[in-house]
């Protein structure tokens, strides 16, 4: 019998590496975010009225929330005390600030849910997710958030939206807002609970053609926070004991390095991201490791050009960009605390490419057409053994129209069609595959009817599909493990939503009421596979039905007020399933999040620019956390306060106390959160 000889694994690999060259890349956005810069201030000192967080331009169909300024910048906080303000958002963490933290929207898991940083998607092949105590909430501008389908310009449509980070890009004005030469320098120094202590300091300079922008940021805990310890019998409280968290102590660095020139219409973007974290890793309560350690590192790189291909009535532009990103994850257990095995290696590398373009032929319509090719990998070692490795590539076109036909209707088409492959080699056997398994469409179309002045009605409807992460498919490390039968998922989501706003000379105000419906074909969640330790597995069929609420108001110049709110009501709907139970794992039905600020005048005669007290209490009902519905996790709520004094437009001292009441917190498989803690930090800038 006459054998087919299949292409070796490096051919491939070599071939999805010239196609991602020849095709000129991946993700425009970098160049969109210097185009943003210009029009906002690098540094948000003082915001007299900020924009309603429920507008967004990258698509007005859709819903999104937007925070930027103030928003970001608390004593202490990380990228899990913004998002868990965001309607429709749910966070899940592990422990500390260091520890493991995702985000879940609209009930999907946080694989589903793509982030991107400058333009860059985050998520890998490892997992699918991303690591928000990673992200760099000290060095971002603005956050955006679509809890529906994504936007143009992402490289991925799927059922649980995207988050967009865009970094303080060089901004090529002074303080006046005049175009010269110019240069900033600022530092910040925070301390706070469990030994936390942190550094960071950025520098600013240029001319109104090439600016530069680098930054440096160290921070360092002990993570010994007191947790209460049950021993494992939840209702016995008699064998309850207060424990000290041993072992999950951290350091970190993260470097950041921005470039821009411009000529005319044209514009050039680069960015350099390096990071790096050590630390301990703590165990689950019961049976603590005191001798393990990790390390984890990431690389990131990025260019992204802009070039006018016409006249500028036209809006003709041409957009080329590439990234690449390498991470590593070293896990170091001798003692085997974790598991039973001593040392394991995760690598994991991406290369993507795109190349697009985007023109308004009339000033109603504009539209946009882009190819991208992604190669991405995994290389998964325990004990020096040879490991896994597997290989994924994608091609994926993409076309896009935003149409203006009357002055109160919008609409907005997205549609793309992925191409994927994986090749897998496990030591004693390859799974080889053809360059395209399968194509996997994806579609998205939306309008919004502006009623009166600001007030409007939105909705969209589309299709999505996922490919299971290549860590999801083969396992991650000790605590989440993997499951090579698991399918593609696929889906229909639709939503429809409220819009409006109000500016008088009292202040502004704002709302929005979104309700939403999902439905998923072998949806991908996880459960306990035993203690300690989570397993993916498809659901059948799952229907998440919710709405959400945002709503606030600036008086005065005083005092602000916000409120978000979700109720979701997430089924697995699988006829045969064997278990009576049909809520969703890990999604809680009701998260509510109000806030309340307090801001002084300007006192002129001690250089006081304002004073502010703001009051925070995020809240969430209980979940289930396994398709039986046995394991249940208590409600969570954390009253926080926060302080900020701001001297000479300059100068900043920001001191937050965090879990006033000192409520207990469990989170992911059981770990402890922290409890009461207090943070400071002060900024100055010249």
């Amino acid at each position: 019998m006459h054998r087919r000889t299949k292409p070796s694994r490096g051919s491939k690999v070599l071939r999805g590496v010239a196609l991602s060259f020849l095709f000129l890349a991946t993700h425009a956005r970098p160049a969109d975010a210097a185009q943003d810069a210009d029009d906002e201030p690098m540094i948000d000192v003082v915001v007299q009225e900020a924009p309603r967080p429920t507008s967004a331009g990258k698509d007005p169909t859709a819903a999104a929330y937007v925070v930027r300024g103030e928003g970001l910048a608390r004593s202490g906080a990380s990228m899990t005390d913004i998002l868990q303000e965001v309607p429709g958002a749910e966070v899940l963490r592990r422990g500390g600030a260091s520890d493991l933290a995702t985000v879940s929207i609209r009930g999907a898991t946080s694989a589903q849910t793509p982030i991107y940083l400058a333009g860059i998607r985050l998520n890998d092949e490892i997992s699918g997710t991303v690591d928000l105590s990673t992200l760099p909430l000290w060095m971002l501008h603005r956050v955006e958030i679509y809890r529906g389908h994504a936007p143009p310009g992402a490289d991925v449509l799927g059922m649980a939206g995207a988050v967009f980070l865009e970094p303080r890009l060089p901004k090529l004005t002074d303080r006046r807002g005049k175009k010269r030469a110019f240069g900033e320098m600022g530092s910040r120094l925070g301390i706070g609970s469990f030994g936390q202590r942190e550094i960071a300091a950025r520098l600013s300079a240029g001319t109104p053609k090439a600016a530069s922008l680098l930054s440096f940021r160290h921070r360092a805990s002990r993570g010994n926070y007191r947790f209460v310890d049950d021993g494992g019998t939840r209702f016995i409280a008699s064998d309850d004991r207060e424990r000290e968290r041993q072992n999950g102590d951290h350091q970190e660095n993260d470097a950041w390095a921005v470039g821009r020139l411009t000529q005319g219409r044209a514009t050039l973007t680069t960015l350099v991201n390096v990071f790096h974290r050590s630390g301990g890793m703590p165990g689950l309560q019961l049976a603590g490791a005191e001798h393990a350690r990790y390390e984890q590192s990431r690389l990131l790189t990025g260019a992204a050009a802009r070039l006018p291909c016409g006249d500028e009535e036209h809006g003709c532009v041409l957009t080329s960009a590439t990234d690449f990103m390498l991470t590593s994850y070293g896990l170091h257990d001798p003692y085997r605390e974790l598991g039973s095995t001593v040392r394991t290696r995760i690598g994991g590398h991406r290369l993507g490419q795109r190349l697009g373009v985007s023109w308004r032929p009339k000033s109603w319509l504009s539209g946009s057409l882009g190819i991208g090719q992604t190669v991405q990998g995994i290389e998964l070692g325990r004990d020096g053994a040879r490991g896994q490795r597997a290989v994924r590539w994608r091609t994926r076109p993409e076309a896009s129209a935003h149409l203006k036909p009357t002055d109160r209707l919008e609409l907005s088409i997205v549609g793309s069609l992925a191409c994927e492959g994986t090749e897998r080699d496990s030591g004693d056997q390859t799974g080889a595959s053809e360059y395209c398994d399968a194509l996997h469409p994806a579609a998205r179309l939306g309008f919004r009817w502006h009623l009166h002045g600001t007030t409007s009605v939105f909705a969209n409807a589309g299709r999505y599909a996922r490919v299971p992460a290549l860590g999801e498919l083969y396992g991650m490390s000790a605590v989440t493990q993997g499951n090579d039968q698991l399918q593609p998922e696929r889906g229909l989501s639709t939503e429809i939503g409220l819009d409006t706003s109000h500016r008088g000379s009292w202040g502004s105000a704002f709302a929005q009421l979104v309700g939403f419906v999902r439905l998923a074909d072998k949806l991908i969640s996880y459960r306990r596979s035993s203690i300690g330790a989570l397993k993916p597995y498809n659901v059948g069929e799952a229907r998440v039905l919710g709405a959400e609420v945002a709503l606030g108001a600036d008086l005065w110049q005083t005092l602000s007020a916000r409120l978000s709110a979700t109720w979701l009501d997430p089924r697995d709907q699988t006829e045969d399933r064997s278990y009576t139970n049909d809520m969703l794992p890990f999604r809680s039905a009701l998260t509510l999040a109000p806030s309340l600020s307090l801001r002084s005048p300007r006192w002129s005669r001690i250089a006081l620019d304002r004073a502010q007290l703001t009051i925070r209490y995020p809240y969430r009902s209980s979940r289930v956390a396994d398709p039986a519905g046995l394991i249940t996790l208590d409600p969570q709520a954390s009253l926080d306060v926060e302080a900020l004094l701001s001297f000479y437009d300059r100068i900043m001292i920001r001191a937050r106390l965090a879990n006033i009441l000192d409520q207990r917190g469990f989170d992911l498989v059981g770990y402890p959160l922290p409890g009461r803690a207090f943070f400071t930090s002060g900024e100055i800038w010249w």
